[in-house]
């Protein structure tokens, strides 16, 4: 079957793409906003495409409808506030 090569190609959990255009980043601590394009997505999971590397990245899983760039986050299970989770996406081949 023929068909288009994605590179930086990702899969996160619905929850964790914001209006179906940007997931959210956790680098050094604060919120970054990266854009995405959707290949696909499903309930429970959204294929999407990258123009950066994002392996090895921590991508920001629960919702935050209002946070915004170089806004402070805290890491679930850290001591301050355990209650923003942080999931790493799973490259996929397509």
């Amino acid at each position: 079957i023929a068909g288009k090569l994605f590179n930086n190609v990702y899969i996160v959990p619905s929850a964790a793409v914001r209006q179906g255009k940007e997931i959210l980043l956790l680098r050094e601590g604060k919120v970054a906003v990266h854009p995405i394009e959707v290949i696909w997505n499903t309930e429970k999971e959204v294929v999407f495409r990258s123009n950066l590397d994002l392996n090895g990245q921590r991508v920001i899983t629960t919702p935050l409808p209002l946070a915004t760039e170089g806004q402070a986050v805290q890491v679930a299970g850290d001591k301050k506030q355990p209650d923003k989770p942080v999931d790493t996406p799973k490259e996929s081949t397509l």
